[in-house]
């Protein structure tokens, strides 16, 4: 237990659909006899709904060790923010417990730790009594607090609901990392201020993880978990589904991605064709699908099969950086035609980043089957993107089938998967890549100019 900081046991919380907490407080609950929040809600006059509970977490338990900086992933709304604010003591849990050794300072959403009526220097002490400081203790922290969050000292004493919401998180943040926590809770601190403060506020947060202080981030920046933190938690819709290492808990998290996008997903799929063909590879007859996908633009000449994403000979949801992947189109020929084909890759907002075709002419084209037209069958196509040349990143495919140089097949995001970023271009900065697609290794040379 020595080395323990945070014990999570059994913890669950749940929250009650259109009932109004119970008043704490004679005068509370005196003005709720006469008030209109005393009237039962329409979710309370429904009799299904009247006692249904919300779970936001269910059964969570795990240790963190003194000096570990854990990172917490997840969706939005799969209990993150709920469990770092019980964490944080700002709620209880409905059941379980949680044991905590150390002085804690957190980060949680606006308002979390502040009193909007009080001033900023008011609330520096404040914050500081709540985690157990003396007062002699904050003074000493005072000026560095202030001068950190680089908020006019004209402003401290305003209370901090005249404060806009960049001073607002400048200052909160500033508290939250100055006032020499054992442990740190941080939920999406990387947005707070603009690029000169997110960077400041980047180093002071290592230097703490440096000196041994317990930290755990909540945050939809994979880049940033990734190069600060050596343990993942990754939580989906108030569960627990998987707690260790980082490249374990990504990898798990980013197939988990997949798959939901899949489910939503419109367009043309193998299951598609497997359905369509029963499990077979019997020719398709073009005519009963033309025009059965509304994103899927079909030829009575040629029709996609599938679109699969591979490497090292298996299909992958998510591939690793430093080997090659394969793109591989499957496609049947009904009618002798000249056909080619295409792909694009689109980053995760959806935007196309890169194109490439098989023409001849724009590509380096290793198959066996160079001669136009095509005569009927089915024909499976590859393009090898080279290693270490996409960013760890999600992606999805945009196949192309091109008719006659003219008539344009196209299934739209048919294909999503993510790329691990293994290391391998990471032996002297750990730090967060530039938000771009690609990151592929180039030619550089250094000279001495005399």
């Amino acid at each position: 237990m020595d080395d323990l900081a945070i014990k999570v046991d059994g913890l669950w919380k749940s929250y009650k659909f259109g009932v109004h907490s119970a008043p704490r407080t004679l005068r509370s609950l005196a003005g709720n006899l006469f008030s209109s929040k005393n009237k039962p809600s329409p979710l309370e006059m429904d009799g299904e709904n009247k006692r249904d509970d919300f779970w936001a977490l269910s059964d969570i338990s795990f240790e963190i060790k003194k000096g570990e900086v854990v990172g917490l992933i997840g969706a939005n709304g799969a209990g993150k923010s709920t469990l770092l604010k019980i964490l944080s003591r700002v709620i209880r849990p409905t059941r379980g417990q949680v044991k905590i050794w150390g002085r804690v300072g957190s980060l949680l959403e606006i308002g979390t730790g502040f009193h909007p009526e009080l001033s900023g220097h008011e609330n520096i002490y404040l914050n500081g009594a709540i985690i157990g400081m003396t007062r002699l203790e904050v003074k000493k922290r005072y000026e560095e607090i202030v001068e950190f969050a680089g908020n006019e000292k004209k402003f401290l004493h305003m209370p901090v609901k005249y404060y806009s919401s960049g001073m607002f998180m400048r200052l909160a943040f500033s508290i939250a990392i100055n006032l020499n926590p054992d442990i740190l809770f941080l939920d999406e601190v990387f947005a707070v201020g603009d690029a000169a403060f997110q960077k400041k506020s980047y180093e002071r947060l290592n230097e703490m993880i440096k000196s041994g202080r317990t930290v755990v981030i909540v945050s939809h920046s994979a880049s940033s978990i990734k190069s600060m933190c050596s343990r993942a938690i990754f939580l989906e819709g108030g569960n627990l589904i998987a707690d260790g290492r980082i490249a374990e808990v990504y990898r798990v998290y980013n197939e988990h991605i997949i798959d939901q996008i899949n489910k939503n997903a419109i367009g043309l799929t193998s299951q598609n064709y497997e359905n369509k063909t029963q499990h077979s590879d019997e020719s398709i007859d073009p005519d009963t699908l033309q025009g059965s996908d509304p994103v899927s633009i079909t030829s009575k000449k040629v029709l996609m099969r599938d679109v699969r994403v591979m490497q090292d000979g298996v299909v992958k949801k998510t591939v690793d950086i430093d080997r090659d992947i394969l793109v591989e189109l499957e496609y049947e020929v009904f009618e002798t035609s000249k056909i080619n084909v295409s792909i694009q890759l689109l980053d995760s907002r959806g935007n196309p980043f890169l194109a490439t075709p098989n023409y001849i002419s724009a590509c380096v084209d290793s198959g066996e089957v160079r001669s136009q037209p095509l005569k009927p069958g089915i024909y499976r196509s590859e393009c090898r993107i080279l290693p270490n040349f996409l960013n760890d990143r999600l992606y999805s495919v945009n196949a192309v089938l091109i008719v006659d140089n003219e008539f344009y097949s196209q299934t739209f995001s048919c294909s999503e998967f993510s790329v691990f970023d293994t290391g391998v271009m990471r032996t002297e900065f750990a730090g967060e890549w530039d938000d771009v697609p690609i990151r592929p290794i180039m030619e550089w040379s250094t000279f001495v100019k005399t």
